[in-house]
């Protein structure tokens, strides 16, 4: 259990290339397992390279992620949760950005929910954001919240976005809140 906790500051390492310059490290997760709990914590300037947690049979109650961030994902998505339940949770100017990798299809977002719960939150000032080597010719399905076989409800998103490359003759499936056999009740969206 993680109660009253802090974790603050940039827990990944940079690496350099000969001629890529300098880039994160790799697939990394800051925290990964089960039956976490996570209460009144918080997550303050945190960069990871993969998820910032992937967990699964774990709790997420009144705790604050703010201005953390996903960089150079590789088609992922900065919290990954499985058989989870996030409760009176802030997520504040929290955001994700792809790398530039070769690939046709480009999704991933700020945090993914299956077979969960999400409930009483606020996203403030959270974005999503896709790249591709195949610029305009990829497909992109970015999301703040996608939700697979859970219950989204009373959340308020504020100020989130999510954007990417114009897909050349594809469709461009980005959503605030994506929907997989999940239901979603009384949620405010302001100015997305």
């Amino acid at each position: 259990t993680f109660d009253k906790c802090l974790f603050a500051g940039n827990y990944i390492n940079t690496v350099s290339g000969w001629f890529s310059g300098e880039r994160y490290e790799e697939e990394y997760t800051f925290i990964s397992g089960e039956n976490y709990r996570f209460i009144n914590t918080k997550f303050i300037n945190c960069k990871v390279s993969k998820h910032l947690l992937n967990v699964t049979n774990s709790v997420i109650r009144d705790c604050e992620i703010k201005n953390c961030e996903g960089l150079n994902l590789p088609c992922e998505y900065l919290f990954h949760l499985t058989d989870t339940v996030v409760e009176r949770t802030k997520f504040i100017e929290c955001k994700m950005e792809t790398d530039d990798d070769n690939r046709s299809l480009t999704e991933g977002g700020i945090l993914m929910v299956e077979r969960g719960k999400l409930s009483d939150c606020i996203f403030e000032k959270c974005s999503a954001y896709g790249n591709s080597n195949y610029g305009s010719y990829a497909s992109y399905k970015m999301q703040i919240v996608f939700a697979c076989n859970t219950t989204v409800m009373n959340c308020n998103f504020n100020d989130c976005s999510c954007s990417s490359y114009d897909s050349h003759e594809k469709k461009v499936k980005s959503y605030i809140v994506g929907l997989k056999n999940a239901i979603s009740e009384n949620n405010e969206f302001h100015a997305c």
